[in-house]
């Protein structure tokens, strides 16, 4: 009986044999040792496995991560947190505690060996399709060899479980042979829910390839499918009841208030013919840069290899040879003859232009109609629907034309074929694992303290949890929200990390996803000067003393003046650590700044209505109140437009500046609504060469903030011009059909090393209740 399974089985044995054999020749050190490595040490990797480690072994509740966004944490189906196997794990530490120590072995072994469970259910497929054996085996080890979603073990952990469209596809595969519908619409819909709470995109993928594969099939059996009404079971069981039980799982959980309707980049990370079918590596992508440098989206990679284009040449070839003979205009071959495959294909092509960003980049407004579509922005990703499908194609098209080849008695070219084209996606590949296999094992497992560097070891041993309430990472980070942000820097964003998961303490700062507006505004408002009130203040659990972590990483005048109120604690060479008591980080001193610039306001001038430190130096200022609108933040006026496209707010003429020195451009914007400033919404100092006929620019973020004062603001840049003889303008490029307005006020450009002061309000005793500085407002209350 073994024996007889075994021989029935023995293609698919010698598939496991050699892939599994495969595996561990590339990746022999994290199969035997899984717990020992992070894949990935910075950005969304270190995030990832973060997010999953700390909500599994730190805490308390099973829907709040607590351990980022301090004081407000965040739902756990936010953080990339892979949420069953997080769940899992969680429920399995109550009864086993050892457990949680091994869920970063847990998904290091799951990444590496879904590349086996990926190649077997390519061999399914292939069997199911009547492929030759032989190139059943070399196919589906091919296909999974060149897989572009290796390269997510680096970052986006979930995302490189390569087997989910695979089983997705032998799933439809198995309903439609199966006379028991019902059972396998059952497990369609159990496979979806799976991959909604492994990872978003790939339940929306799996969904959306199952959704258009039943659509088309009802197109073209449409006499047969509209009559009979359980034909439309399997749509509403397994495409709806997915998407709804995910969707549920966050109302009813989501406790986080405000969060953005319109999430950014949907252009931004779109695949483009290029990256379909072009090589991204080795052995031929440097052949090719030879004759033209290529740059492609790494978020896009979805190289189809040369097989497969080689199979789409030939079958176009042969339909139109067909069609000319004929005279009539069919895309049926007799090659390609199996009609699943061919609806199969079709809903391939329709998620590949999804991936372009079609049709939505020739009409945006269908965006804004379609809605929810947004929140799968990185579009690029659907595309290796098409890379599975149309790899599979490649093979069952070249395996009919073979067996014609040994029909006609030409067995040794059909034979040289079935071994080479396979053979061509694994030489392709190979480079793909060359690469990953030496990044996965750079960095040890920083969530094992028993693997932890002296460096943290000691920093730890100078940590009591019990005196800290929370973390604040410096240069402080904060990335999720689109409205309010700060920009990462990786060391500090791993540190902190570290730190915070072996002390369980939480982090002041935030590199998630969809972030409630409110909480980002509160706490990136924790780096605004001490004279505006911080609002999270009310928020806080308690009075204790914050962690202040500092990496080497350069940092802006406000998180020095965090540091300057802090207390030395510990520092190596890499990080420092601070304590920061509670009442000094939000003690206001603009009574304090009021009163300096009282006592050395004799050593100042006028200069055009203001007191500056320099009357020799430039200075230039709009308070915008000739345009009177009820959105001002001082005086009776704002500049106002659309965001779209490009603005000028202020263009000045040939020698108005100097090349020698530096200077800050600063204004305020209106940030109260959720477009406000975001969108890739860009602030720029452009210097226009008229001779060269080049421009030059120096550009910031109004999202990436500061300075915080309510509803506004304040957008800070320095700049040096290269050439007095240049014109300079200040204006704004927002994105196109963008028609948000934008509120502008108190535009002000001064020399680096110029103060600008200028008294604004007095009380009936002439005591200074409001003083203009460098443009920052100073209320003494």
């Amino acid at each position: 009986m073994i024996n007889n399974k075994i021989i029935k089985n023995k293609y698919l044995i010698i598939l496991i044999i050699i892939s599994f054999l495969f595996l561990f020749f590339f990746y022999g050190k994290v199969i035997t040792h899984p717990n020992s490595y992070l894949f990935s040490n910075s950005g969304d990797g270190i995030k990832n496995y973060y997010t999953y480690a700390f909500h599994i072994n730190n805490d308390n509740s099973y829907i709040e991560m607590q351990g980022m966004n301090y004081p407000y944490g965040e739902n756990f189906l936010y953080t990339d947190c892979q949420p069953l196997f997080t769940l899992m794990f969680k429920t399995l530490s109550g009864v086993f505690p050892s457990i949680g120590n091994f869920c970063i072995g847990f998904i290091n072994l799951l990444m590496i060996l879904s590349f086996l469970i990926t190649s077997i259910l390519l061999y399914l497929i292939l069997s199911k399709l009547k492929v030759n054996p032989l190139l059943s085996i070399l196919g589906a080890f091919g296909i999974t060899v060149l897989s572009p979603q290796i390269f997510r073990m680096m970052g986006h952990l979930a995302l490189s479980y390569s087997f989910f469209i695979p089983l997705t596809w032998y799933l439809i595969i198995k309903y439609y042979e199966s006379p028991r519908k019902i059972k396998w619409v059952v497990i369609l819909c159990c496979n979806n829910v799976f991959w909604f709470f492994t990872h978003a995109y790939l339940g929306m993928i799996s969904t959306s390839f199952l959704f258009f594969i039943w659509i088309f099939d009802f197109i073209f059996q449409f006499k047969i499918q509209y009559k009979l009404f359980k034909n439309y079971l399997p749509f509403l069981i397994s495409i709806l009841i997915p998407i709804l039980l995910f969707e549920l799982s966050i109302i009813f959980t989501d406790t986080h208030i405000g969060r953005t309707n319109n999430p950014l980049g949907f252009f931004s990370y779109n695949a483009e013919l290029d990256d379909i079918f072009l090589p991204n590596h080795p052995p031929l992508k440097p052949l090719l840069d030879r004759v033209q440098l290529i740059k492609q989206n790494w978020e896009a990679w979805n190289y189809i290899g040369i097989s497969s284009i080689i199979a789409i040449i030939v079958f176009f070839i042969l339909t139109i040879k067909n069609i000319v003979k004929t005279k009539t205009v069919k895309f049926n071959n007799k090659y390609f003859t199996n009609y699943q495959l061919k609806i199969t294909i079709i809903a391939s092509i329709v998620l590949l232009f999804y991936a372009f960003g079609e049709p939505f980049k020739q009409f945006h407004q269908l965006l804004n109609w379609l809605h929810p579509l947004k929140a799968f922005r990185a579009t690029g990703r659907f595309a290796w629907v098409f890379y599975y499908v149309i790899t599979i194609s490649s093979l069952y098209f070249f395996n009919n034309i073979i067996n014609s080849m040994m029909e006609k008695r030409k067995v040794l070219f059909g034979s040289c074929l079935m071994i080479l084209l396979p053979s061509l996606f694994v030489i392709e590949g190979w480079s793909y694992h060359q690469e990953a296999s030496k990044e996965i094992v750079k960095e040890v497992n920083l969530f094992d303290k028993k693997q932890l560097t002296v460096e943290y070891k000691d920093a730890l041993g100078k940590i009591n949890s019990q005196n800290y309430q929370a973390i604040i990472p410096l240069p402080f980070y904060y990335n999720g929200s689109d409205c309010f942000s700060r920009p990462v820097q990786n060391h500090i964003l791993t540190y902190s990390m570290v730190i915070s998961y072996h002390t369980k303490l939480p982090i002041c700062a935030a590199y998630l996803t969809r972030i409630a507006i409110p909480e980002s505004k509160n706490i990136v408002q924790i780096v605004s000067p001490d004279f505006y009130e911080k609002q999270i203040e009310k928020d806080l659990k308690n009075t204790k003393p914050f962690l202040v972590l500092r990496s080497n990483e350069s940092l802006s005048i406000y998180e020095q003046d965090i540091i300057n109120k802090s207390r030395l604690i510990f520092k190596n060479a890499n990080f420092t650590l601070y304590e920061l008591k509670c009442a000094d980080l939000f003690k206001n001193n603009a009574t304090a700044q009021i009163d300096s610039f009282q006592v050395h306001k004799n050593k100042f001038f006028s200069k055009s209505g203001f007191i500056v430190s320099d009357t020799s130096s430039f200075l230039y200022y709009n308070d915008f109140n000739n345009n009177s609108f009820e959105k001002s933040f001082r005086g009776k006026g704002a500049l106002t437009f659309k965001k779209e496209g490009k603005n000028t707010i202020v263009k000045f003429p040939p020698n108005s500046f100097n090349a020698d020195k530096e200077y800050q451009v600063s204004a305020w914007m209106y940030n109260a609504k959720q477009e406000s400033l975001s969108d890739w919404f860009r602030f720029i100092v452009e210097e226009y060469n008229i001779i060269e006929n080049k421009w030059e620019s120096t550009m910031c973020l109004p999202t990436n903030s500061e300075v915080i004062n309510g509803d506004w603001s304040l957008i800070e840049m320095k700049f040096k011009v290269l050439n007095p003889n240049n014109s300079i303008s200040i204006v704004t490029i927002g994105k196109k059909y963008d028609r948000e307005n934008v509120y502008i006020d108190d535009l002000l450009i001064r020399e680096i090393n110029t103060d600008v002061y200028k008294v604004v309000k007095q009380n009936n005793f002439d005591k200074i209740t409001e003083l203009f500085k460098n443009n920052q407002q100073i209320i003494n209350k």
